[in-house]
């Protein structure tokens, strides 16, 4: 009986993602006359509990979503245009409706693994499509702009022609998401080179894996390069610092501190622009200068409407913010101003949770492991010493059976052991939700300078990040309850 809820479980969460995927793009690019399928879901859901008695997989943040779905559905009742804020609206409802859609549907080892390979694959998908389809944006204030110039004449130009983006992607954002996904790149990476190599993503295909992991990183960091994004370029190294650490690399941690430095350095207040007659401003103290009004501009809208917010999408018609900046350049900040102070209590209190379940998975899948490896040198002692009595014991003959036996142990010991592969998996899934993690903090350090606002449809990797992130936390409980049982 178990596992035939277990199968109907699964078939359900198949059907619900499958669902989810064919109506995605009338959740990303909505229309007024297709509102209606944002009702679909509640359907589904309760059809759901009808057949297996729950909606949704439980984790730490649900009532930190249900805030912020709430102050979301405020914003509907304040707005004075509700189908200008509905494409913010459908974004963070379908963000949310995919964390637990896949929170329902990866719940063993196996199908997170493939959610992660996924997720990479979108990200180089995205960083592939972004490139191709970026708009031409001029930025002479950078040391790296002429090189990233001659870079950008090679690379052909399409139109995707997309609501929303229809000149092009910004660079800005697309750097935003692809710091997501680079640092889970990294961690892989640097767990197969390891030489005691057990978080490898893919065991039995090592090799093939690691050229595959080094080409993603290679085209993902050089179209981040082609952004011009310094602030995902700075993000990107604090978070590369955290994984370099927690993977005990010091020398690279501290390459990476240095290139941080280098940064800092590189674009200090020296290139100098006349601004007027008599008034001379650096590239630095004008790009703060811009920044400084539109927090002010936020400010002001949260002492406005502390409580409700302007409502979602409304920041890019109060001036001096317009439709060209379309958000107040942080990201703690534009949601305060769009979803009232409880939508921000809401956003931070989700990003604590992800922090404190990526801690609590790091910290146990790395407990897992060692205690794997501490029970295996001692198998291994034992049946060495056991070895080395039989021959002291026999005769010449028997000896040349005893090294037979050994070298049988020594193939045993090549092979993956029930205890081998459960350390395994916690070397992946500590190499996995490391990265993510770090993903998230470079995620967090870009957005204080730029912004993906909740609902734009680069978020959307952003959810899928923290859904992978829960679904391990999940199953390293499960495995705690089984182990207890």
């Amino acid at each position: 009986m178990k596992r035939l809820h277990e199968r109907r479980d699964v078939i359900m969460g198949w059907l619900q993602m499958g669902l989810l995927l064919v109506l995605a793009p009338l959740f990303l690019f909505p229309a007024e006359k297709y509102v209606w399928v944002l009702l679909l879901f509640p359907c589904f859901l309760i059809f759901k509990w009808i057949l297996s008695g729950r909606v949704i997989e439980r984790t730490v943040i649900d009532w930190a979503i249900a805030l912020l779905l709430i102050q979301v559905l405020v914003t509907c009742f304040i707005v004075p245009d509700l189908w200008f804020s509905l494409p913010k609206i459908a974004g963070v409802i379908f963000g949310v409706v995919f964390f637990y859609t896949a929170l329902n549907l990866l719940k063993s080892e196996l199908l997170i693994k493939w959610g992660v390979v996924a997720f990479l694959l979108l990200g180089l998908a995205l960083a592939g499509a972004g490139v191709v389809g970026m708009r031409a944006i001029s930025k002479h204030d950078i040391y790296f702009d002429k090189p990233a110039q001659k870079v950008i004449k090679f690379i052909p130009e399409v139109n995707w022609n997309l609501p929303g983006a229809e000149k092009g992607f910004n660079p800005n954002p697309l750097a935003g998401t692809l710091i997501l996904v680079i640092p889970v790149v990294l961690g892989f990476l640097i767990s197969c080179l390891k030489r005691k190599n057990n978080g490898c993503l893919v065991r039995r295909w090592k090799i093939p894996a690691l050229i595959g992991l080094v080409i993603g990183l290679f085209v993902m960091a050089g179209v981040l390069f082609v952004t011009r994004s310094v602030a995902s370029w700075i993000a990107l190294c604090l978070s590369a610092w955290l994984i370099f650490v927690s993977w005990r690399w010091k020398k690279w941690s501290l390459a990476a501190f240095v290139v941080f430095i280098g940064f800092v350095v590189l674009f200090k207040p020296s290139g100098v622009l006349i601004v007027g007659k008599d008034v001379v401003k650096t590239v630095t103290e004008i790009k703060i200068g811009k920044r400084e009004n539109l927090w002010m501009a936020g400010i002001k809208s949260i002492k406005e409407h502390p409580f409700s917010g302007v409502g979602m999408n409304r920041m890019r018609q109060i001036p001096p913010v317009t439709y060209e900046h379309s958000h107040v350049h942080n990201h703690l900040l534009h949601t305060a101003a769009e979803l009232g102070i409880p939508g921000l209590v809401a956003y931070l209190a989700i990003l604590m949770g992800m922090g404190w379940m990526c801690w609590e998975v790091a910290r146990k899948a790395g407990r897992q492991r060692t205690r794997g490896e501490q029970k295996e040198q001692r198998e291994w002692s034992e049946e060495m010493e056991q070895s080395e009595e039989r021959e002291q014991s026999e005769q010449m003959e028997q000896n040349e059976q005893s090294e037979q036996g050994e070298r049988e142990i020594e193939e045993m010991s090549k092979g993956k052991t029930g205890e081998e592969r459960r350390r395994d998996d916690a070397g992946w899934l500590r190499a996995a939700v490391v990265g993510l993690g770090a993903g998230q903090l470079a995620h967090f350090i870009f957005g204080m300078g730029d912004s993906i606002p909740l609902g734009a449809k680069p978020g959307i990797f952003f959810w899928v990040s923290l859904a992978l992130i829960a679904a391990m936390f999940n199953c390293i409980k499960r495995h705690e309850l089984d182990s207890t049982d």
